[in-house]
C-alpha cells in the first residue's frame, strides 16, 4: 500500500520536485556550498595531517584518524594538543577538543586549561569541560578547582564526570 499525502506519493513529490527549475537551483546552490565548505575544512586540517603524516598516521582527513584509530594513541593526541593554542577557527578547534575525548590515556590538560581561558566560546567552553569530564588530563588540578567556582561550570562538569571516577578525588 502507497500512502498518500495531499493526494501525492513520495516519489511523485519527488519528481515534481526535480521538474522544478528553481528547486533543481536551490539545490545546487545547496551543494556548491557544502563543497566549498569541505574544501575550506580540508585546507585547515591539512596541516595537522602533515604533522601525523609524520608521525606515521596517514589519514585524507582528521574523521579517518578517528575511524582508523580508536582509542586514540598518545602521538595522535599530542599532536592534536599541540594545535589547540595555534587553531584560530572555532569549529576545527572544537572539533580537536572533542577529539581528544577519545583518548586510550590521560594526557597533560594544560594546552586544554589556557584555550578554555583565552576562549570567549561557550560552545568551546563546554568542549573543554566535557572532554576534561571523559579523559581526566592530568596538571590542571588547581586550574580545575578554580573552575569550578563558577555554578556554570561545576554543574556541568559534576553532571559530567563519572561518578566511579570523582569518588576517587
Amino acid at each position: 500500500m502507497t500512502r498518500k499525502i495531499h493526494g501525492m506519493t513520495a516519489s511523485e513529490l519527488m519528481a515534481k520536485l526535480q521538474a522544478d527549475p528553481a528547486f533543481r537551483a536551490r539545490e545546487a546552490k545547496d551543494e556548491e556550498k557544502m563543497r566549498r565548505l569541505d574544501e575550506h575544512f580540508a585546507r585547515l586540517e591539512a596541516p595537522i595531517l602533515r604533522d601525523l603524516a609524520a608521525r606515521g598516521f596517514v589519514a585524507m582527513s582528521l574523521d579517518d584518524i578517528l575511524d582508523k584509530h580508536l582509542p586514540l594513541p598518545e602521538p595522535i593526541v599530542e599532536v592534536i594538543l599541540s594545535w589547540i593554542p595555534r587553531v584560530e577557527d572555532e569549529r576545527l578547534l572544537e572539533s580537536l577538543i572533542r577529539r581528544l575525548g577519545a583518548s586510550k590515556k590521560s594526557f597533560d590538560g594544560r594546552p586544554l586549561a589556557a584555550c578554555f581561558d583565552k576562549t570567549r566560546s561557550e560552545g568551546i567552553k563546554w568542549a573543554i569541560i566535557n572532554t576534561i569530564a571523559i579523559v581526566g588530563p592530568t596538571s590542571i588540578e588547581d586550574w580545575l578547582a578554580k573552575t569550578l567556582k563558577s555554578d556554570t561550570w561545576r554543574k556541568t562538569y559534576s553532571a559530567l564526570v563519572p561518578k566511579k571516577r570523582r569518588k576517587r578525588k
